[in-house]
């Protein structure tokens, strides 16, 4: 008797692969980074303004202070996050009634960065993100100018864990806590991305409100998986169980542009990546994803990024990533 083909025959296994995320995907393309950037510990009386180069998250570790955003302002406490899009400018203060400082320049004043160090009111973890500037426009143009996300919010208890976590890392400034609080920052900017648009999904935008509806969000897994496929609208309108005519409509409507020009775009932006990142012949990719010839792959690629996929390539090495 075969008792190894037995046994198989007897056994059962599940591979369970994770499930198309375009939101990673996105993540994915534009290369971004978490990066921790300061501690302020400040105390008595004072406000400041800042205007970030970068988007910036910041956490209030102990104590609480006033923001002032875009006509908003808010009490923040313990556990409470904020996140402000790169060049909105947002106030921090104890009391909002006091004339800020510009902190770009209260900061570049090195006897300041002790004052009031021994009176630490309020503790504020900050960090930035970054990402390829390439194609950084699939990120920012979902984002929020800025988010409050408060502790007492559904996900609070995740939040919380995380936020404990980074604190204890950037205190015990142990072999690889650099690393770690970047990736944490990173960690906290999606759950906090996550939780607005869930708490209030009628603000998502373009193509992150299409992930979360029902029949487009099929539609975008269907493309995000398999983005070398040359998608039709009747394809996709099956997957998303509606008409043609009423899923395209849809579609432009949630997105902003059809699917077919979508799928085109998300395509293209993949096969740049590939010549950038990979050093792939022109040749290679335009048959990686889906392309009958060089010339309509090259024709396709100058209509959406203005030159050839060949001078694409070989100006990549003068485009750094950049801070958003």
């Amino acid at each position: 008797m075969d008792f190894g083909v037995q046994f198989v025959q007897k056994i059962g296994v599940i591979v369970q692969k994770p499930s198309n995320d375009p939101l990673s995907d996105v993540a994915s393309l534009v290369q971004l980074r978490g990066r921790s950037s300061v501690r302020l510990e400040i105390g008595n009386e004072w406000a400041m303004r800042f205007v970030p180069e970068a988007s910036k998250l910041n956490v209030i570790q102990q104590g609480e202070c006033w923001v002032e955003i875009e006509g908003m302002s808010e009490k923040m406490s313990v556990g409470d996050c904020l996140f402000v899009k790169a060049g909105v400018p947002f106030v921090l203060a104890s009391d909002l009634v006091i004339d800020p400082v510009n902190a770009s320049e209260f900061f570049a004043e090195p006897e300041n960065a002790r004052l009031n160090s021994n009176i630490s009111d309020v503790v504020i973890l900050g960090g930035s993100f970054e990402f390829e500037a390439d194609h950084g426009d699939v990120l920012t143009e979902i984002l929020p100018d800025y988010l409050v996300i408060k502790k007492n919010h559904a996900e609070s208890s995740i939040l919380a864990g995380l936020l404990a976590q980074l604190d204890n890392e950037w205190r015990a400034a142990r072999a690889g806590s650099r690393a770690i609080c970047d990736d944490l920052i990173r960690l906290i900017f999606f759950h906090a991305l996550r939780i607005h648009f869930e708490r209030s999904p009628h603000l998502a935008p373009g193509w992150f409100a299409a992930i979360v509806e029902p029949g487009l969000g099929a539609a975008m897994a269907a493309i995000h998986s398999d983005p070398s496929h040359h998608w039709t609208v009747s394809e996709l309108a099956r997957i998303a169980g509606k008409s043609r005519s009423a899923f395209a409509e849809r579609f432009v409507a949630v997105v902003g542009v059809g699917p077919v020009t979508y799928a085109s775009d998300w395509r293209l932006r993949l096969a740049a990546v590939m010549l950038t990142r990979s050093k792939k012949s022109v040749t290679f990719v335009a048959r990686a994803f889906g392309y009958l010839s060089d010339s309509a792959f090259g024709t396709a690629f100058r209509r959406k990024f203005g030159v050839s996929p060949g001078r694409y390539s070989r100006q990549s090495t003068n485009r750094v990533a950049t801070r958003r």
